[in-house]
């Protein structure tokens, strides 16, 4: 029998009460979730919105309710603005309404009919407190991957591209000033953050925009 690891943090569902996002994660309600990666293996708790509270620390917010409870809860939850993974999982088109909370939070929206396997993705992007890292792959104590001048000046082209890729998509769009005044929104929320934060932070609002304007625009893995 393979032993289980004890959990070291913590990912909170709320409004899941047919354990849909659970199952989504093969795994079942207040039972671990192994993430394997090949930067690093973590054992994280499930807890349930109505379950007792943890000492552990919690990452990752995932909800699976109404718009108006997810809201509430991020402005009321402390450890909604400490976790690192923020998912808001629907079945509808989100509304513009939405995609303004989203950018302004740092929420992804997730189509859990369209793109159901992006939930455990969102999950395995970060870095979870106490996770093994795996040999080779060096990481400062933040828990981000150490990058080299390379890497950081090829991710910085990357950003630029997207960005010029982007400007040229909204200059043909009626609601142009109303998204740009969500970028620059979201530009004065990033003054403060390291630089993999505000890539993060960049690549949320490309996505989201995109949605916004029904574009097949396609953020690179890079």
């Amino acid at each position: 029998m393979v032993a289980i690891e004890p959990p070291t943090s913590a990912v909170v569902i709320f409004g899941d009460e047919n354990d849909e996002i659970v199952k989504l994660l093969n795994t079942t309600a207040s039972s671990f979730l192994s993430l394997e990666t090949k930067y690093y293996s973590a054992s994280v708790q499930i807890i349930k919105s109505d379950s007792a509270s943890t000492d552990l620390p919690i990452n990752g917010v995932i909800f699976n309710n109404s718009f108006q409870q997810a809201q509430e809860i991020s402005e009321n939850y402390e450890p909604f603005r400490e976790s690192d993974v923020r998912l808001f999982c629907t079945k509808i088109d989100p509304t513009k309404e939405m995609h303004n909370w989203a950018i302004a939070n740092q929420v992804e929206i997730i189509d859990i009919e369209e793109e159901p396997e992006r939930v455990l993705q969102a999950l395995e992007s970060s870095i979870w407190p106490g996770a093994t890292m795996k040999s080779g792959n060096p990481y400062i104590a933040s828990g981000r991957p150490i990058e080299s001048a390379s890497d950081l000046d090829s991710s910085a082209q990357n950003e630029q591209n997207s960005q010029n890729d982007l400007l040229e998509m909204l200059e043909a769009e009626d609601d142009f000033n109303d998204i740009l005044g969500l970028v620059q929104q979201t530009r004065s929320a990033g003054q403060g953050m390291s630089d993999e934060q505000r890539r993060a932070n960049a690549e949320r609002v490309i996505s989201a925009i995109s949605n916004m304007l029904g574009s097949d625009l396609l953020l690179d893995d890079e």
